[in-house]
């Protein structure tokens, strides 16, 4: 059985203190205060405040958008329309799509699946939704995600662009867990903006191999940035391209605190 804890095992410590009177954003500074490298919390935390207010996203509940996912395949793109409503705090998302009328739900432990309100369980999809569920608690909150994940952060160096133009600030993510899986982030020296994310974690779409998440087209949402574009592309070791994109997504009319139901992430 597929569960939905993967990276966000931190999660419950959140919500815990939270739940203990602490608020949310005192918590993320405590976080950012325990990372023990000074440099790394300055990247950290000026990567935060660039893309809005600590305090706000301590605000947001809920996060709601409509999305096209493109997977690029050799005989032709393939479009997929989905909507995802993703509980910042615990994780817990469902993923839509109206026109199979197929839902996938995680409620913090397993993903179910349903299509046309019936459970239609299926390893293979289930598979399938867990690695597109990580990266979409990951990537939709960043950089808040690097905080939420509740791993070990530690600086590694910069990478220079082309003619050393612009420089990234590199940090990397040790989740918690037995499999202690990594992942890097690339943060502009001069903006302080997340432009990638690197990863080999083992769902799919990774299976093992390292995929470089490109982030961009940064727009408000009321007081915070969100990325509107993701892209997946296979990198090497050095991180540089080794093919074509894999994915790209597209997210439009994202709202935040959008009122959740009962049972919204456990039912169709």
């Amino acid at each position: 059985m597929r569960t939905c804890a993967g990276a966000w095992v931190g999660l419950a410590a959140l919500a815990a203190g939270w739940a203990a009177g602490c608020g949310r954003a005192d918590l993320v500074h405590r976080r950012i205060e325990a990372v023990p490298d000074p440099h790394a919390r300055e990247v950290l935390r000026d990567c935060l405040w660039a893309h809005g207010s600590v305090y706000r996203w301590a605000d947001q509940d809920t996060v709601r958008c409509e999305v096209t996912r493109t997977e690029h395949r050799p005989l032709g793109d393939v479009a997929v329309e989905e909507v995802w409503l993703l509980e910042v705090w615990t994780g817990r998302l469902r993923i839509e799509r109206p026109a199979t009328r197929e839902a996938l739900l995680c409620d913090g432990h397993t993903w179910r699946r349903f299509v046309g309100g019936r459970s239609a369980d299926d390893l293979e999809a289930r598979g399938e939704a867990a690695g597109l569920g990580r990266a979409v608690r990951e990537l939709l909150t960043m950089p808040l995600g690097l905080v939420l994940a509740g791993g070990e952060i530690q600086y590694v160096g910069t990478r220079p662009g082309p003619a050393e133009a612009r420089t990234w600030e590199r940090l990397m993510l040790t989740y918690p867990g037995p499999r202690r899986d990594r992942a890097v982030a690339e943060i502009d020296g001069r903006t302080h903006r997340l432009d990638a994310l690197l990863a080999a974690w083992p769902q799919v779409p990774f299976m093992g191999r390292l995929l470089r998440m490109e982030l961009d087209d940064w727009r408000p949402v009321g007081d915070l940035l969100v990325s509107h574009r993701w892209r997946f592309v296979p990198v090497s070791e050095m991180g540089e391209p080794i093919g074509p994109p894999l994915t790209t997504v597209r997210l439009e009319d994202v709202e935040f605190n959008v009122p959740v139901r009962w049972g919204t992430f456990s039912r169709p």
